[in-house]
């Protein structure tokens, strides 16, 4: 059994996905429950069963969302933020650390220079707190 939490305009949505086949789940949310039957497609996508309904969908997963297509509708669901972890939002290498391991940095306060398309982009922290160094430069 997998939990899975969504949150979709500031609402968060807790789902219990439990395997009981190759391709069969069952879903429990609010204290009911629904079987799903999933198959995968040649494109990447998955064919999802609900009852009587079928719903192609697809699923790409961001530093800080997912975004689900199901029958070329579209949702973003964002990621649970945690306030202890810092993130870039798009993908690129870690230059240099602008502030010591362990230093104290001020909201506001650039902590890290990062290079996105051979760009420099310097990234700050959104709140005041203490900075442990996670990742090695490079």
């Amino acid at each position: 059994t997998v939990t899975v939490e969504l949150i979709y305009t500031d609402i968060k949505y807790v789902i219990r996905v439990a395997r009981c086949g190759p391709h069969s789940f069952i879903l429990l949310m609010n204290n009911s429950y629904i079987n799903a039957d999933m198959h995968q497609l040649s494109d990447g996508g998955r064919l999802v069963l609900l009852g009587d309904r079928s719903y192609v969908t697809y699923l790409k997963e961001e530093v800080d969302k997912y975004r689900c297509t199901i029958d070329g509708k579209t949702a973003v669901f964002e990621k649970k933020v945690e306030p202890g972890i810092l993130r870039c939002t798009s993908t690129g290498k870690l230059v240099r650390y602008l502030v010591p391991d362990g230093g104290h940095v001020d909201a506001g306060a650039e902590y890290v220079e990062v290079e996105v398309m051979k760009m420099y982009l310097t990234l700050k922290v959104t709140d005041s707190g203490i900075i442990y160094h996670s990742k090695i430069p490079g």
